[in-house]
């Protein structure tokens, strides 16, 4: 398998263990630790209270649509959508006119937006020939597309910087799917790849700080402990380039969340430190949570439950919830017929964005924002551990 397809493919996370004996025993003890631990940051954590106003809305302007990333403040979002049935189109919206579906290039068939700028003025867009033909793109916001890929192997794109002004992603060869190498593009330097540690098969950029000067992102080493025969396991571990060169990462733990665009990584120490759990029956380790999405210093993380696939959110202020138990302590009204899904939150931590999945399967999600004067994570919605959730 090529590490295209194992990123595109792999959902990284907590692997559900068979239900442990009833007896308090190693497992059980973990768990009463890290709850401890969670409880005890909880505590310290600086939190507002849930009578801070907080509004949900629903944007029917993007049913059927999926978002992809938002600005730092959550007023301008980049996604995807289907046009034709058939063919994905980019788009952007400022959350107030139509909703502007971006020019696909010509020789391209679809495309996707990848990422948006901290001021949403500039959308990272992936465009595509076919499966295996990628090309990457900046949109302005005067309407210009312009590539930042050369032709000939297909590129993903992942990142962009702040001001826009720089992006990365990685490419491999057609001949040698199995490295995959990490690149960078700026106005000033043009398109670079760049060096990774001896020893890593490939690399993944994931996003830049905010000052453009580090990139964060992820590298596959080989996991012996869990290769047999011809078939080689990947382990992904963190990794950093500052100014375009590799820096050492203090730990190379395996990492659990590696997300491009505004989500950040999450390692498997800190995984365990948060206790990103929920209670479920006959099993004293609770259910763990499959991470789909982390914010900034790890304020928001969501994610679904591995067992009983409950979208689930962890905030700083209030720990694991079950996001309808969260959204109901917060006392905003919400469409009780529809399944929540929480996606992405803002750069600032104070919008949150999720998608309604009605009854019916074949029916379009409808998009929704729930926006507050502060983030979201530091809003301490109920003093019952996970909101206080029943178990199932």
């Amino acid at each position: 398998m090529s590490l295209l397809t194992f990123w595109s493919t792999v959902r990284t996370g907590f692997r559900p263990e068979p239900p442990a004996s009833r007896h308090f025993g190693k497992s059980a003890c973990t768990a009463f630790i890290r709850s401890s631990i969670a409880g005890l940051l909880l505590l310290l954590s600086p939190s507002v209270l849930a009578t801070t106003p907080v509004s949900f809305e629903e944007l029917h302007e993007l049913r059927g649509l999926s978002i992809t990333a938002s600005s730092a403040d959550g007023r301008v979002v980049a996604g995807t959508g289907l046009i034709d049935c058939c063919s994905s189109q980019a788009f952007r919206w400022d959350g107030t006119g139509p909703v502007l579906y971006l020019e696909t290039p010509p020789g391209q068939v679809e495309t996707y937006s990848r990422n948006i700028s901290a001021d949403g003025r500039v959308v990272l867009v992936e465009a595509r020939a076919d499966i295996a033909a990628r090309t990457g793109y900046r949109w302005l916001q005067d309407g210009t597309l312009s590539a930042v890929t050369p032709a000939g192997n297909p590129h993903t794109v992942f990142a962009i910087s702040a001001d826009g002004r720089q992006v990365a992603g990685s490419t491999f060869r057609r001949d040698d799917p199995d490295q995959q190498t990490p690149f960078v593009w700026s106005p000033q330097e043009g398109y670079r790849t760049l060096r990774i540690p001896a020893g890593t098969l490939g690399a993944d950029p994931a996003y830049f700080d905010d000052d453009g000067h580090t990139l964060h992102g992820v590298g596959y080493i080989v996991d012996m402990a869990s290769s047999h025969g011809d078939s080689r396991a990947m382990r992904p571990i963190a990794m950093r380039w500052r100014d375009g060169e590799p820096e050492p990462v203090a730990s190379r733990n395996r990492l659990v969340a590696y997300l491009s665009g505004e989500g950040r990584q999450l390692s498997q120490a800190e995984a365990d430190a948060l206790d990103l759990s929920m209670p479920y029956p006959d099993l004293p380790g609770g259910e763990p949570m499959r991470v789909n999405w982390v914010g900034v210093d790890n304020e928001i993380i969501l994610g679904q439950g591995t067992l009983s696939h409950a979208w689930l959110i962890r905030t700083r202020a209030n720990g694991t919830c079950r996001l309808t138990d969260w959204l109901d302590a917060l006392g905003v009204a919400y469409p009780r017929d529809a399944r929540l899904q929480g996606r992405l939150a803002s750069r600032d931590g104070r919008t949150l964005f999720g998608e309604s999945v009605g009854a019916e399967d074949a029916e379009p999600s409808t998009p929704w924002r729930l926006v507050a004067d502060v983030p979201l994570g530091r809003i301490r919605v109920s003093s019952a551990p996970q909101c206080g959730a029943q178990l199932p």
